[in-house]
């Protein structure tokens, strides 16, 4: 295993800069608002050969009004719980306060290896900002700047001393499948993750708008090894106002870019919404493997009539994705959970699924035999052969004489047939029309 070092601080002193600076990425917040990053968040970095993981953590305020601050001090207990060294992060511009010596007090109680870092020091001139810090009773402290990288390599070269050159994380037998979680605000997502994990890692609240950082957490699920990425909820643009919240949905629908499936969290206990269909439509649109879930069920009375309603609906306002399997689930009652998993590696599967030229081209022969494609300009549309060409998701491509007037119903047709004669469920079928020769000079 990787060692895993905590940045610990007060809010805005810099730690999800220097986060992000450790693992090259702009993935976590940074804004200049006091409390963005709320989550733990984990990644992955090296410096100079040796490998190490980084757990940014929620700037802890004691004096803060805000509902959630007591579970963000349950969430920097159990990263300094989890980590093996812990970076104390400070704002050399601000100087000390209460805050930081509170901080300071607790880790000095921790028996595990500290050290201190005064960021915003972004030149050999504001080193002497730092020597002040040396009040809150510690052996030394480091002049640095994430923003500006001054005085990094002094503080790693001692943090990872001790850690050897190119440590290997343990091999996989397969890459982990990369699972985003997505929804709208409040409809369960984080509170799923917690009982997939059977552990309080993500903050769960009935505050819409919680999970503003997308937060990828590897398990194994059943005997697969995978991604969970729990997301911001995603809201209509309208509502969408506050930088921060902005920054957020896009996180959320990035998250999707670096995805293999999705699974999209719907409210049971509330009728299916527009914009359920946008973010279901969001996936499909890029070719992820696909499951819904009915998140809250144990709040619905009437489970027969809620389903046939949902399965109405679903066929009304979105038929694209009925290859999606869809599963109820009661996160807050741990139900419903092993269908959830059986249903994702099925998914993952399929999507990852490659069919033989000659079974895609008996599939094509019985398929023109049974209704061939219409002549359109009195010019009948000869299909010559059809193969597989990439997987998740399954491509497959038809060469014929004239690709540009086939019609997109005998498209649709031809994926149906596709599914009438393997199993792809969970995953969207991409046919692209070529024309003889089409890519050769």
């Amino acid at each position: 295993m990787l060692p895993l070092i905590a940045i610990i601080g007060r809010p805005n002193v810099g730690k999800s800069q220097l986060f992000n600076r450790l693992v090259r990425s702009r993935s976590a917040l940074v804004e200049d608002i006091p409390g963005v990053t709320r989550d733990l968040r984990y990644g992955k970095a090296s410096w100079e050969d040796r490998s190490f993981m980084l757990v940014d953590t929620g700037g802890f305020d004691s004096t803060s009004e805000d509902p959630l601050i007591e579970q963000v001090r349950l969430q920097l207990e159990f990263a300094v719980s989890e980590a093996d060294r812990i970076l104390f992060l400070l704002d050399a511009r601000q100087g000390i306060s209460a805050l930081d010596e509170e901080l300071a007090l607790w880790l000095r109680k921790i028996d595990k290896p500290l050290f201190v870092a005064a960021n915003k020091v972004d030149a050999p001139s504001l080193e002497p900002l730092s020597a002040e810090f040396y009040r809150l009773g510690v052996d030394h402290v480091y002049p640095i700047s994430a923003k500006e990288r001054y005085g990094l390599s002094e503080l790693m070269d001692d943090l990872l001393e001790g850690v050897p050159e190119q440590e290997q994380e343990r091999p996989r037998e397969r890459g982990a499948a990369r699972v985003a979680v997505v929804g709208r605000p409040n409809v369960g997502k984080s509170s799923l993750i917690n009982a997939l994990l059977g552990s309080q890692r993500m903050i769960v609240s009935e505050i819409p708008g919680t999970t503003r950082d997308s937060i990828d957490i590897e398990v194994i699920l059943g005997d697969e090894s995978m991604t969970l990425i729990d997301t911001a909820g995603i809201r209509r643009r309208p509502k969408v106002k506050e930088k921060l919240e902005k920054f957020a949905v896009i996180q959320a629908l990035r998250s999707l870019e670096r995805t293999d499936l999705a699974c999209v969290v719907i409210d049971a206990s509330q009728p299916l919404s527009e914009q359920d269909v946008r973010i279901v439509g969001y996936a499909h649109e890029r070719g992820r493997g696909l499951v819904l879930l009915l998140n809250k069920w144990d709040l619905v009375t009437d489970k027969k009539k809620a389903l046939r309603a949902f399965a109405d609906m679903r066929e009304l306002k979105m038929p694209f994705a009925d290859y999606a399997p869809m599963v109820t689930t009661s996160a807050t009652q741990a139900k419903g959970l092993d269908e959830l998993v059986k249903a994702v590696i099925r998914t993952r599967v399929n999507h990852g699924k490659r069919l033989s030229t000659p079974i895609c081209n008996k599939i094509l022969a019985n398929a023109l035999t049974e209704h061939p494609p219409p002549a359109k300009g009195g010019r009948a549309i000869n299909m010559l052969y059809m193969a597989q060409t990439y997987v998740a998701p399954p491509t497959f491509a038809v060469v014929c004489n004239r690709p540009e007037a086939v019609h997109f119903s005998y498209q649709r047709y031809l994926q149906n047939r596709i599914r009438q004669s393997e199993d792809f469920s969970g995953t969207p079928i991409w046919i692209k029309f070529r024309r003889k020769g089409h890519g050769k000079k």
